[in-house]
């Protein structure tokens, strides 16, 4: 067994400014305290890379160069996802270079140098020829870097062993010649024809004798048929004339102008003793003529002479004339309803 000793453990320790006088040292081993004042007076220069702003130091935009990086330092966990743009790579040595992988690093080479299977971007250009007894594809050019193979689809190539079953929509058929147009196989090829020419032309005419109208169509006459099922003549409320044909009434006509010009008119006057009333329903006017004075005092006496004997009362009146040397037996007596005079026969008045 082996013994190891420490036989100094509490060693002296002393801790001084190193000769500037910026550090102040107190308290004892082992618990000792540095204090260092504020230093106003210390200048700060940004050195490549870097930018300072009072006393923050900064990354400068573009302060990375390839010098402060050491190699393989950039990793992936470095940089964000779409952070390193192309402008941001180290240029080229030669037009055409590429970066290339070589298990190790990237490195720059030449296009031609790299193995691709396709190193001219044409499709085609490895293809040395159709398939035999196929018309449909045609190849051009000659392989060449400048004029390299193509493959294109020949006039006419697709037919319709190329053509899948219901591959051909409307929106493949070429437009037609004029709106309406129709396509039609006219025994060796479809061509556009128009519609009217597939249905035969039809000749229509109508004739009318007095109220009978017949239609005649392709040389075949239909029965005859009534014009006018009925008329009916009617005056509207502002007495307008109005002609309903068939059901279906005409423009009123405003008839007062022919009415005033030509019509005759009739108007009844009140005479003494009359009055004279109307009244209108519809278009029919009926007149009252009525009596005002109807019981008019009537006195019948002897003329004078004392021969004419008057009895009864009015309207029932007799007369008696005794006999005498006039005759008076073929005279009248009449009774003037204006005057209220009664006159005899001979001409003379009786009285009033």
């Amino acid at each position: 067994d082996f013994a190891v000793t420490n036989t100094a453990p509490d060693q002296t320790v002393a801790i001084a400014d190193g000769g500037n006088g910026n550090v102040t040292v107190g308290g004892t081993y082992p618990n000792f305290t540095i204090d260092v004042p504020d230093n106003t007076d210390t200048q700060y220069t940004a050195g490549t890379g870097l930018d300072l702003t009072v006393t923050e130091f900064s990354v400068a935009a573009d302060g990375i160069t390839n010098t402060e990086l050491a190699d393989d330092a950039v990793q992936s966990i470095n940089i964000l996802n779409d952070a390193v743009t192309l402008s941001k790579l180290a240029n080229g040595n030669a037009l055409g270079q590429i970066m290339q992988w070589d298990g190790a690093n990237w490195t720059l080479v030449d296009l031609g140098s790299v193995t691709v299977t396709e190193n001219d971007g044409v499709i085609g250009n490895e293809v040395v020829g159709v398939t035999s007894g196929n018309s449909t594809l045609t190849r051009s050019g000659d392989g060449s870097q400048a004029i390299p193979y193509t493959l294109a689809v020949a006039t006419d190539g697709i037919t319709n062993n190329e053509l899948a079953d219901d591959a051909v929509g409307l929106e493949n058929i070429t437009a037609g010649s004029n709106s309406g147009d129709l396509i039609q196989w006219n025994g060796s090829d479809w061509e556009f024809v128009t519609p009217s020419s597939l249905i035969p032309a039809t000749t229509v005419s109508n004739t009318s004798s007095v109220n009978t109208l017949s239609t005649t169509v392709d040389g075949v006459t239909g029965t005859g048929v009534d014009i006018i099922n009925s008329n009916t003549l009617s005056l509207n409320g502002s007495n307008e004339l109005v002609s309903t044909v068939n059901g279906e009434a005409s423009t009123a006509l405003d008839i007062t102008p022919v009415i005033t010009a030509n019509e005759l008119t009739t108007s009844l006057a009140a005479g003494t003793g009359i009055s004279v009333s109307s009244s209108t329903t519809g278009n029919n006017t009926e007149y009252t003529v009525t009596n005002t004075a109807p019981d008019q005092t009537v006195a019948i006496a002897d003329g004078g002479n004392g021969n004419v004997t008057v009895g009864g009362t009015y309207p029932n009146f007799t007369i008696d004339v005794p006999d005498a040397t006039v005759d008076t037996d073929a005279q009248t007596i009449a009774l003037n309803n204006t005057t209220n005079i009664l006159t005899l026969g001979n001409g003379t008045a009786a009285d009033t």
